[in-house]
């Protein structure tokens, strides 16, 4: 028995029908109420007895047929959730049934009610039927476990926005602070060692060790862990803790039932039990005239229904009872009809088909519920992640400037002091006292600056002014700025100062690697979403990430960005920026 296994992702009925719930406890439980039908309705009713004996009976044989469900579930899953075995759960609903007609068929013999046990019929005709309404009843738990989690993604999704939002300015500070922190700790001991050779140095000290000290810790320390700072993000980790929703969808208002009148599918599912009915009191071409008659007759019941309704919204209470109403009379009223006919009908079956009809209605009803709840929940569900995915985007530029800040403070102010004292101490043949004092007053005034001070903003407006000034006659900026843009960039610093870094690369790159004249930058806002477009007309032989344009300064501030080759010739960059206010 070959069963392939199918992808997770996929929502049809044949992949919902093979997952490890269609051979659960639940499923049998289920089944205990259609399981009552035939024996009820039909054996009894030719067999005599009381209403007791057949209800032991019955009981007896759902006994066998959830023992041998539970056991194909274990043997077809074992512990594994997403897998998806269609064929071997049909497999395992015919040899389930298998075990529950043959206890049927052989307590009547031991009973003394009859000689046959009639297993072809319990095992083939009502295998076929029983088979057919375990599959919906699979489907249909199915589809609300699948509902299920939906709700509860939305609501996980839905609280990890909200923790995010309320708490990211608290947890940026606490970040950088402990960045800071962490920074101090690694510089400080190496400080303390130049400030040991300088305090020296006043005493008759080497003055060659203390310079060369301090460059080769410069070149070979400070600059290194300065880069390490402003681009490792593993130094700065944020974490998250979510309770986990337990909460359980809520049931729609209305209901439209036209959606509930699938007149095929839901005309084969009762042709499957009216068919096996016949079969137990007639051959094949005896009912044939029954079955061919009571088809049409479905498909116009239900096609007459799905016209009437049309695509009115009923109230959810006064929905299911016209729903079921209408599929638990479908059966005694096509009977009724047929009985003006000159056709055999099978016997014992009028008071069943209610029943019947109620489980394929209420299954109907169901799914619709369900499945008309998706749409919205999906787009629920696709909103709360793109806002979720905006603000980590947020969260995203101001940690990326945390990082950014400290790191330039050591590779600027830090490493500027001692490159400063260096040159001072080194023109110096014999560096006065004061002028050593002066020197250690710089470097610990910078080392002070690593753990305190948070950095210069690099605004919009500053590079936009950078940019035309430094590349004047050299590469032609155009600028197309939105009204608007400067006041939401005004609100949103983060947002303003990532957007100017990552203008300053792109102009850059554009004449450096692709040898572009002219650069055109367009910048608008599209729902609390920034745009910025640069068109240049340099070379296009590279695309994508390749062009030079720093991929971890946009993987880290951009929400989404692109860079594709003009048809024009020339690249085109498109990166989008997330806004906290406008």
């Amino acid at each position: 028995m070959e069963n392939a296994k199918v992808d997770s992702g996929n929502n049809s009925l044949w992949y919902l029908l093979g997952l490890r719930s269609s051979l659960g406890f639940r499923l049998t439980l289920l089944f205990l109420f259609p399981g009552f039908l035939s024996p009820i309705f039909i054996d009894r009713a030719d067999y005599g007895g009381s209403f007791l004996l057949w209800t032991g009976l019955i009981l007896l044989a759902h006994s066998g047929f959830s023992i041998t469900i539970l056991i194909a579930g274990r043997i077809i899953h074992g512990n594994r959730k997403n897998e998806s075995h269609p064929i071997a759960t049909l497999v395992a609903f015919v040899c389930a049934q298998s075990i529950r007609g043959s206890i049927l068929g052989f307590s009547t013999v031991f009973l003394g009610f009859t000689a046959d046990p009639k297993l072809a019929f319990r095992i083939i005709s009502g295998g076929v039927f029983i088979s057919t309404v375990l599959s919906v009843i699979a489907i249909s738990i199915a589809i609300f476990d699948q509902h299920s989690n939906l709700v509860r993604n939305l609501e996980n999704k839905t609280s990890e926005l909200s923790q995010l939002r309320i708490s990211m300015d608290t947890r940026l500070q606490e970040a950088a602070k402990n960045l800071r922190e962490y920074a101090q700790q690694v510089v400080t001991p190496r400080i303390d060692q130049i400030d040991q050779l300088l305090v020296a140095l006043k005493s008759g000290g080497n003055k060659d060790v203390a310079v060369h000290e301090m460059q080769e810790y410069v070149e070979t320390e400070l600059r290194p862990f300065s880069h390490q700072i402003a681009h490792d993000k593993s130094l700065q980790a944020l974490d998250l803790h979510v309770e986990t929703s337990k909460k359980k969808f809520e049931l729609p208002r209305t209901i439209n039932l036209s959606q509930s009148m699938r007149p095929y599918i839901t005309t084969m599912l009762f042709y499957i039990t009216y068919a096996a009915a016949a079969q137990r009191t007639m051959t094949f071409v005896e009912a044939l005239p029954f079955n061919i008659i009571t088809t049409a007759l479905l498909i116009t019941y239900f096609v007459t229904f799905k016209k009437l309704f049309g695509d009115k919204e009923i109230p959810l209470a006064i929905g299911l009872v016209l729903g079921a109403s209408i599929f638990a009379t479908v059966g005694p009223l096509i009977l009724f009809v047929e009985s003006y006919l000159p056709i055999e009908i099978p016997q014992h079956i009028s008071g069943a088909t209610v029943f019947v009809g109620l489980i394929y209605g209420f299954a109907n009803l169901g799914y619709t519920i369900l499945t008309s709840q998706r749409t919205k929940l999906i787009s629920d569900l696709t909103v709360t992640i793109e806002n979720l995915e905006s603000t980590i985007s947020l969260l995203s530029q101001k940690e990326w400037i945390s990082r950014r800040q400290v790191g330039y403070v050591m590779h600027g102010s830090l490493q500027s002091a001692l490159n400063a004292a260096v040159l001072q101490l080194g023109s110096a043949s014999n560096p006065t006292p004061e002028l050593i004092e002066s020197v250690r007053g710089d470097i610990a005034q910078a080392l002070a600056r690593v753990g305190f001070e948070s950095g210069q903003n690099y605004s919009f407006e500053q590079a936009q002014q950078e940019i035309s000034k430094i590349w004047a006659g050299t590469v032609e900026t155009k600028w197309q700025v939105a009204p608007n843009i400067l006041e939401a960039l005004r609100r949103n610093p983060a947002t303003s100062e990532c957007l100017a870094e990552v203008l300053r690369e792109a102009v850059s790159n554009a004449s450096k690697h692709g040898k572009a004249t002219n650069v055109e930058i367009a910048i608008n806002i599209e729902d609390l979403v920034l745009v910025l477009q640069a068109t240049d007309n340099g070379s296009s032989s590279n695309t994508g990430k390749t062009q030079g344009l720093g991929t971890e300064l946009l993987d880290d501030v951009c929400s989404s960005w692109s860079l594709e080759p003009d048809l024009n010739a020339g690249m085109i960059l498109t990166a989008k920026f997330a806004l906290e206010t406008i």
